[in-house]
């Protein structure tokens, strides 16, 4: 009775499915999911948090995710992630297209935390040798206000030139104009 507001029942063929009556909730609670684990992850040291990322995650799972994030208090969870990114992601275990789409969505949680984990990200930005994760990592250096991250990040854009046709396509992927 709780849930009943939150579905609809539609007919496939001759079986009767639940669909959300609105995306967002979906979306809600796929976020909700993802920090759960993730936290849970975090609180048990089990450092397969990759299973969580390996596919794409779309911008408001995404925000939902990381208000989620935001509600818990995990002191060194933003340090626990920069170890994750560069110690635990191994390709024995993950693809390479796999590797880059969880280190780009822990980047993208790396720069929204609420936790302070500037000296993380520019951790991870030195040993990166991927320039579209390097890119992932000075946006959220500048999405966390570092002025050494954005003066970084500008003249890579105006010195490197495949720096700057990523960083296009980078913005073309993560506003949705293009797809993966």
């Amino acid at each position: 009775r709780i849930l009943q507001p939150l579905f609809n029942f539609v007919r496939v063929f001759d079986e009767e499915h639940l669909q959300f009556v609105h995306y967002s909730f979906y979306e809600f609670y796929v976020a909700d999911y993802i920090g759960h684990g993730l936290i849970d992850c975090y609180r048990t040291e089990n450092k397969q948090v990759g299973a969580l990322f390996r596919r794409d995650l779309p911008s408001e799972i995404r925000h939902h995710l990381i208000e989620r994030l935001s509600l818990d208090t995990c002191n060194g969870l933003s340090a626990w992630l920069g170890h994750v990114y560069s110690n635990e992601l191994r390709a024995d275990i993950y693809k390479p297209n796999e590797l880059r789409v969880i280190r780009n969505l822990l980047s993208y949680l790396l720069g929204r935390l609420p936790e302070k984990n500037d000296e993380v990200l520019w951790g991870l930005l030195r040993a990166e040798t991927d320039l579209f994760l390097r890119n992932a990592l000075y946006w959220a250096l500048c999405g966390r206000g570092s002025l050494q991250g954005l003066k970084e990040c500008t003249q890579m854009l105006t010195t490197d030139r495949e720096f700057g046709e990523l960083n296009r396509g980078y913005l073309l992927y993560y506003y949705g104009d293009i797809d993966h």
